[in-house]
């Protein structure tokens, strides 16, 4: 599965679409613990949610939207 949290989702559900299992968060409704296949942190927030990420991940920065912040793209180990 996938995780994102970022104020702005839009276009990744059109990216993603054939995924199953991608759960979109803002800030308000982030999960307690980061455990996905995959999380995808906008990287103005990775800060506030590093902390919850379990597990042992390969961290790259990517960016998908030109008008938005990069994605910070963690892959589980």
């Amino acid at each position: 599965g996938i995780q994102v949290i970022s104020a702005y989702t839009w276009p990744l559900p059109f990216l993603l679409g054939e995924i199953s299992h991608v759960g979109y968060h803002t800030e308000q409704n982030a999960p307690e613990h980061l455990n996905a296949d995959y999380l995808m942190i906008d990287e103005l927030l990775e800060p506030k949610y590093k902390d919850r990420i379990v597990g042992n991940y390969t961290r790259n920065v990517y960016r998908a939207r030109q008008w938005a912040s990069p994605m910070v793209i963690y892959t589980k180990q």
